[in-house]
């Protein structure tokens, strides 16, 4: 991975400024852009190649922005390349210390009437959503602990983290 030493733990390269020169180093930002996700809602899983030799690939992104399209109603939205870049920054990392399992994706776009409905249900969504822009994805990956995600995106600075509990599970 580019010139960043090997990463043992992600808790550790947290501490240790690991993640940080990780996400600054060029020479990982060169490599070609695989995600691996799943999508439990749509029962369906790819593994695709979205971003190579300085391109984005846009057959690639439409496949991805499907599987982020709103459960509610099958809608679908072009979502920021940039939240690619977030997730797959976060697989390769857990990819190191051996989290090889796809990421889970557990919302992504959602329409105003979906956010309405979320809100009026109790659930607690914000009015002015980033999800409403595709500018939002919630995920997880499977065995990771959510906190230690959290935290992982937090290192890797390049927007807004929350961290979301629930009985069934967590997710970022």
């Amino acid at each position: 991975l580019g010139i960043v030493k090997p990463i043992d733990s992600i808790k550790s390269a947290i501490r240790d400024g690991t993640i940080e020169s990780l996400a600054k180093d060029k020479l990982f930002w060169q490599q070609p852009r695989e995600l691996h996700v799943y999508r439990h809602g749509l029962r369906k899983e790819i593994k695709v190649v979205y971003w190579k030799d300085g391109k984005y690939i846009k057959s690639a992104l439409k496949e991805l922005n499907r599987l982020c399209l709103d459960l509610h109603n099958g809608r679908a939205t072009r979502m920021d390349k940039r939240l690619f870049d977030s997730l797959w920054f976060a697989q390769q990392v857990a990819s190191q210390v051996g989290f090889i399992e796809p990421m889970e994706i557990t919302s992504g776009y959602r329409t105003p009437s979906t956010n309405k409905a979320l809100i009026a249900d109790g659930t607690k969504a914000a009015k002015n959503s980033y999800h409403l822009q595709g500018k939002a994805i919630d995920f997880r990956i499977p065995n990771l602990d959510t906190r230690t995600l959290g935290k992982l995106m937090r290192a890797f600075n390049k927007g807004g983290v929350g961290t979301y509990h629930r009985s069934s599970g967590g997710w970022v």
